[in-house]
């Protein structure tokens, strides 16, 4: 069941994943690092510039990830890649901008929060700022990575909060049926439908969700006044 669910997770979460690119994911937007040269702006929207020191850096994240794993980066994939890191930038400065235009707020003691336990997981402050220095980043730039995600989060909360009612996230027995059918397909051994209901019924409510957040943040994106200066590779 749980390699059935993430398979299914997976088909909408990629549709999502550059406004839910929360701390803790596989990969990090580390907004606001290595700026860039003056002049050397990729894009802007509503006026707020992109640069190419920022785009490389998310580049270079992207690619240890693959590198992590044992995998070489043919010239196809790279060129993949810096497409996605570059659609993602911009999607995530126009998602932060409407969450600043509501007036969502994060607290410095939230970030401090997210801080102390990022610290922590990496073995203690000194050695976070290695690991930052590494990628050209220092302790600012990495809170206001933070309190870009948490704005991101909050928004998406919000969103969801007045968008979706009860009703709205209901699971009808046929699409439960249907999910349950596919289920019973990639399964050898499926376990009995009562026994994995919750499961289902949560996994295609997570969808919904992620169907009106990706709704919105495709309407915020005709809405902003997006400006590509350079290409990207």
């Amino acid at each position: 069941l749980r390699r059935f669910l993430q398979q299914r997770s997976v088909k909408w979460a990629v549709a999502v994943v550059c406004v839910v690119a929360l701390a803790g994911g596989t990969v990090a937007w580390q907004l606001g690092g290595a700026r860039g040269a003056p002049g050397d702006t990729l894009a802007t929207v509503n006026g707020q510039e992109i640069t190419r020191g920022e785009f490389n850096l998310q580049v270079d994240v992207f690619k240890s990830q693959f590198e992590a794993q044992g995998q070489e980066i043919e010239p196809e994939m790279l060129s993949q890649i810096q497409q996605q890191v570059f659609q993602t930038l911009i999607t995530v400065e126009v998602v932060v901008q409407e969450a600043e235009k509501q007036d969502i707020q994060v607290s410095e003691e939230e970030i401090d929060e997210e801080l102390a336990e990022l610290a922590e997981f990496s073995g203690g402050k000194e050695q976070l700022e290695a690991q930052l220095a590494e990628r050209g980043l220092t302790i600012d730039d990495h809170r206001k990575w933070i309190r870009n995600n948490l704005l991101i989060e909050y928004f998406v909360e919000d969103y969801l909060e007045g968008e979706l009612s009860d009703e709205d996230l209901e699971v009808t027995a046929d699409e439960l049926e249907a999910r349950y059918d596919q289920y019973k397909e990639m399964t050898e051994d499926p376990e009995p439908l009562e026994d994995i209901r919750e499961q289902l019924e949560l996994q295609i409510q997570e969808e919904r969700r992620n169907q009106a957040v990706q709704g919105k943040i495709q309407a915020l994106m005709e809405e902003a006044d997006i400006e590509i200066l350079q290409p990207v590779n």
